[in-house]
C-alpha cells in the first residue's frame, strides 16, 4: 500500500527524468491507488453533507419534503463545480488502505439528522465540509503528480517510437 504522506510530500517526484520507466509506472500506480481511495471517501463525505444540507433546507422551510422519502434524490450523485478532472477511476472498489481517513469520517456519521439539535447539525456540517475540502486538496495534488508521471512516460514512449 502506498504511504499517503510520502506520495503527497514535496520531494516525491524528484527528478522524474532520472527515474526508470518501471519506477515511474510504480509511482503513477501508487498515485492512482491513493486517488481512488480518497475519491471514495470524499463521495461518502459529500453524501453526508448533502443529507445535512437537505435537513437544514427542510427545517428552514426552504423545502417541504419527508427526509426519508427523499433519500434517493438527495444521495444521487450530481455534477459538482469542483469535481476535478473527471477521470474515470481504474477501480471503483477501494481497498480501504486509508484507515485513518476512514476513522475520521466514521467519527462524523449521520444516523438521522432529524434528531440533531441546530448547533449539532451546524457543527457536523462544518466538520464534514472541512474534511471534504482536505480530501479535495489531496486529490488535486495526486492528479498533478499523475499528470507529471504520465507526461514523462508519454515523452519516453514518443522518443522510443521516434527511434524506430
Amino acid at each position: 500500500m502506498p504511504d499517503r504522506e510520502v506520495v503527497l510530500s514535496e520531494g516525491y517526484l524528484g527528478d522524474v527524468s532520472a527515474r526508470s520507466t518501471e519506477e515511474l509506472r510504480r509511482m503513477r500506480d501508487e498515485c492512482v491507488h491513493l486517488e481512488t481511495e480518497i475519491s471514495y471517501l470524499r463521495r461518502l463525505a459529500q453524501g453526508r453533507i448533502d443529507l445535512l444540507r437537505a435537513e437544514l433546507a427542510r427545517r428552514s422551510g426552504e423545502a417541504d419534503f419527508d427526509l426519508i422519502e427523499e433519500l434517493p434524490r438527495i444521495l444521487t450523485p450530481r455534477p459538482r463545480p469542483e469535481a476535478g478532472s473527471g477521470r474515470m477511476p481504474h477501480s471503483i472498489t477501494p481497498s480501504h488502505s486509508e484507515q485513518d481517513l476512514e476513522r475520521e469520517l466514521d467519527g462524523m456519521s449521520v444516523v438521522d439528522p432529524r434528531t440533531l439539535g441546530p448547533g449539532e447539525l451546524d457543527d457536523l456540517l462544518r466538520r464534514l465540509e472541512a474534511f471534504e475540502r482536505k480530501l479535495s486538496d489531496m486529490r488535486r495534488k495526486l492528479f498533478a503528480r499523475i499528470d507529471v508521471l504520465q507526461s514523462e512516460l508519454a515523452r519516453r514512449l514518443d522518443l522510443s517510437t521516434a527511434d524506430d
